[in-house]
């Protein structure tokens, strides 16, 4: 029987949320396509219909491992840029979204995330779906950037896409901190040194005005 498209989209979704589950518990050797079939729902050959074989099923669980939240933390951020009225309000804007990405569940994310990098060792395949998946990210966030200068909140002699790659290493280098204890390193000094580097890519301030000559 034919899949309609909503069904289809959800079937897809209950497979790979089951694969994702099942690394994430075990590793990779935990993904058994009869076992994430049963956890799914679904019938074995929907796991092939979908993802072709058991290793397209690990990449397609690695490349959502890897994507987490990035598509919405852009979304986020790009909803700042166009709502800010001014300066003041963006920056105050930046600094709650650092504050988010400091919240409990995030370091287990960019756990998550650091295994996907380790599992692309020797595995080509692989390495081409999280490229395409992070290149996605890449260049959203350009865009966002490029808008955040139109609007004077940044530098517009700053790259945009290398400031954009920049973001996603000081978000996603939190993990060096976060392996070495939950102490290691305060979260309140981690954002105070994110919001300091970011203010220093602020638009130049204009000099001040010269004094008004005086008439002859």
């Amino acid at each position: 029987m034919r899949l309609s498209e909503e069904d289809a989209r959800s079937t897809r979704e209950s497979i790979l949320r089951a694969a994702v589950e099942a690394i994430e518990a075990e590793g990779e050797s935990a993904v058994r396509v009869l076992e994430v079939a049963r956890k799914a729902g679904f019938s074995v050959r929907m796991i092939y219909y979908f993802f072709g074989d058991r290793e397209g099923l690990i990449e397609a669980a690695r490349a959502r491992q890897f994507m987490g939240r990035g598509m919405e933390d852009v979304a986020a951020i790009a909803r700042l840029v166009d709502a800010s009225p001014d300066l003041e309000a963006f920056r105050a804007g930046v600094k709650r979204i650092i504050a988010a990405g400091l919240e409990g569940p995030r370091a287990e994310a960019r756990l998550s995330r650091a295994s996907v990098i380790g599992a692309l060792w020797k595995r080509p395949r692989l390495a081409e779906v999280i490229q395409a998946e992070q290149l996605k990210v890449l260049s959203s966030l350009e865009a966002v950037v490029q808008r955040a200068q139109v609007r004077g909140f940044l530098d517009p002699s700053v790259p945009a896409r290398a400031f954009a790659a920049f973001m996603q290493a000081y978000s996603f280098g939190k993990v060096m901190a976060d392996v070495a204890g939950p102490n290691a390193v305060p979260d309140p000094e981690w954002a105070q040194v994110i919001e300091r580097v970011i203010a220093a890519f602020a638009p130049p301030t204009p000099p001040p005005p010269g004094p008004t000559p005086t008439p002859r």
